[in-house]
């Protein structure tokens, strides 16, 4: 919970795994977390002043998170298009960011007719639900120190995916993926799960970039290879994926 705190500072994303430790009725944790945040907040306010720290476009970001009415697109002066509503922070040549909505904005600036706040709000709203479904149902068991285990693991990878992905993410983020995909690989290889594993594979080939470094992969092919990939989305139904992995194996440790 302290380390949870101070990583929190620096990113306030985090904040998540304190709504995740209420959930759980970890009530120490919690307070561990709000005391150490205290600490922290405090110490680095009478040393320095916390409007030194205080990042000026984070209202902004947590305007555009709320975002979801509409969704559009303009073309700047400059003639590049840019995102409106919900995709406001994209625009066509960008080369860094690697979230799910800047995914969906790239996929809505192709295909006119598909509304990315509409399939956010959805994804969302379907993650939330399968989540707190099987969450009450490990709740209502008695579990074996095993299958404990694999809860809290397949917790924290979850929340870890949505920390990571679902807000304004640039690519280093999905540094953080190592977390959840390191559990879904140790749980398919102990119950020997091919198929899965397969699936796990297909989900770091487009997460990591095609694995090979791009640089590489540029020279070979004679084309920007990063550029295309941040500008085809590929890492969406890398991400996607991960995510559909960890939200299956949660729902098998409550059937």
């Amino acid at each position: 919970a302290v380390i949870l705190a101070y990583v929190t500072w620096f990113k306030y994303i985090p904040l998540l795994f304190a709504g995740h430790l209420v959930l759980r009725r970890w009530w120490r944790a919690a307070a561990v977390f709000a005391i150490a945040s205290g600490l922290i907040l405090g110490i680095a306010h009478g040393l320095f002043g916390l409007p030194l720290f205080v990042n000026n476009n984070v209202p902004g970001h947590v305007w555009q998170v709320a975002a979801v009415i509409d969704a559009g697109f303009r073309i700047d002066d400059g003639g590049h298009l840019i995102g409106l509503g919900f995709c406001q922070g994209w625009f066509d040549n960008e080369t860094t960011l690697a979230n799910v909505r800047h995914g969906l904005c790239t996929i809505a600036a192709s295909v006119r007719w598909f509304p990315p706040h509409v399939a956010y709000v959805l994804l969302c709203v379907a993650i939330a639900a399968i989540y707190l479904v099987g969450h009450a149902r490990l709740d209502r068991r008695d579990l074996d120190p095993a299958t404990e285990a694999w809860r809290r693991a397949l917790e924290v990878s979850i929340v870890t995916t949505v920390c990571a992905c679902f807000f304004f993410s640039h690519y280093y983020y999905l540094i953080l993926l190592v977390i959840p995909l390191n559990v879904l690989l140790a749980r398919y290889v102990s119950f020997r799960r091919s198929p899965a594993l397969a699936l796990w594979g297909v989900s770091y080939f487009l997460i990591a970039a095609f694995v090979v470094p791009t640089g590489l992969l540029s020279r070979l092919a004679g084309v920007d290879v990063w550029e295309k990939y941040i500008w085809g989305a590929w890492f969406l139904p890398g991400e996607l994926l991960l995510m559909w992995l960890l939200l299956r194996e949660y729902r098998s440790l409550a059937a």
